[in-house]
């Protein structure tokens, strides 16, 4: 039964992360985050981009999802 939790957790884990990549539809590339080109919504609101794939040198389509957490505490000094 353990087994099937853990398996269970692996692969929420892994939609997670495929959740927070951009992968090209084309080639199936997951983007470099490295030069921060992923796009990124100020206001919350879903977006669209147009990316580019260096691999496969296909533009794409990308929409931006942003979702905020909040916590409450009685201080202020909770909160750190």
């Amino acid at each position: 039964m353990e087994t099937d939790i853990e398996e269970k957790m692996k692969r929420m884990e892994e939609q997670y992360e495929k959740e927070r990549q951009i992968i090209c539809p084309y080639c199936d590339t997951i983007q470099s985050n490295d030069d921060l080109d992923y796009p990124v919504t100020y206001h919350g609101e879903p977006s669209i981009s147009e990316f580019y794939c260096q691999e496969c040198e296909k533009t794409f389509f990308v929409r931006e999802f942003v979702s905020r957490t909040y916590e409450s505490a009685k201080t202020n000094d909770e909160l750190f």
